[in-house]
């Protein structure tokens, strides 16, 4: 009795998503659009490390080159010292907290 009613409720359900219109709505094709090339990003898509501090700019990119090794436990020294020598380096900050 229950497979007879699983049954009838099956065809009553796809009868209904049969009927209820499966006719594919073509989009009319797009106009012909002249590519013009994307603008370029000012510094070339990089984003420059500001800081006031040479030495704190060293020792962040000595700390931005071992995580780029997979060394991240190793770069954390590096970003730290980098955020003592310049408080206001706040990718410096960034990258020592994550």
């Amino acid at each position: 009795m229950r497979f007879e009613r699983s049954l009838g409720l099956l065809l009553v359900v796809g009868t209904a998503v049969g009927v209820g219109g499966c006719a594919k709505n073509e989009a009319p094709a797009p106009a012909a659009v002249s590519e013009a090339p994307a603008p370029t990003p000012v510094g070339g898509g990089k984003i420059p490390v500001t800081t006031s501090s040479a030495e704190a700019r060293t020792e962040f990119m000595q700390g931005r080159d071992l995580v780029e090794k997979l060394r991240v436990t190793d770069s954390n020294a590096h970003f730290a010292k980098a955020v003592l020598l310049d408080l206001n380096f706040a990718w410096a900050e960034l990258s020592l907290a994550n």
